[in-house]
C-alpha cells in the first residue's frame, strides 16, 4: 500500500475511548484518520476543529484533509468500490463545512492558507462540483 494508508494502519488502533466509546487520546495520525471516519460524531468534530490549533498549524491540517480527501484511508474505502469513497469524500467535505463555520475569522486571515484551500477548490470544482458548490456557499455566508 502507499504511504499514506501504512501510516493509518499503523496509528488507527492508537485512539483510547472510554467505556462511553468517547475518544479521550490518541497519536495525531489517528486522530485525523477519527476525523474524516464515518464513526466519527459531531461533538469530536467541533472538540477537534476548535482545539487543534494547539498541535497543529491549520495550514498543516489543511494538507493532512486534503490528502485524505485525494487519498482515502478509511477501512471502509481502502480497496473499497468507488460508492464508498463518495460517502467517504462527503464525509470530509462535511469537516470542511464545519471548520469553516467554526474558525473562519482565523482561517479567512490566514493567507497561506486561503492560498492552499483555493487550490484545493478549484480541484474539488473538477472533480465533484457539488461538493465544491457546498463549501463556496458556506464561505460566502461567512464572508
Amino acid at each position: 500500500g502507499n504511504r499514506v494508508e501504512i501510516a493509518a494502519q499503523t496509528f488507527t488502533n492508537s485512539c483510547v475511548f472510554n467505556q462511553d466509546r468517547e475518544l479521550i487520546s490518541g497519536h495525531l495520525v489517528s486522530l485525523l484518520t477519527q476525523l474524516a471516519s464515518n464513526e466519527n460524531n459531531e461533538e469530536y468534530t467541533n472538540s477537534f476543529l476548535l482545539t487543534y490549533d494547539y498541535f497543529i498549524l491549520p495550514v498543516t491540517l489543511l494538507k493532512v484533509l486534503i490528502l485524505l480527501y485525494r487519498s482515502p484511508v478509511s477501512p471502509s474505502t481502502v480497496g473499497g468500490g468507488g460508492e464508498s469513497n463518495i460517502g467517504y469524500k462527503s464525509r470530509l467535505i462535511d469537516v470542511f463545512i464545519i471548520w469553516i463555520s467554526l474558525r473562519f475569522e482565523s482561517l479567512h486571515s490566514n493567507n497561506g492558507w486561503v492560498e492552499l484551500f483555493e487550490r484545493f477548490m478549484n480541484y474539488i470544482k473538477s472533480e465533484t462540483p457539488e461538493f465544491a458548490s457546498s463549501i463556496q456557499n458556506t464561505w460566502r455566508t461567512l464572508e
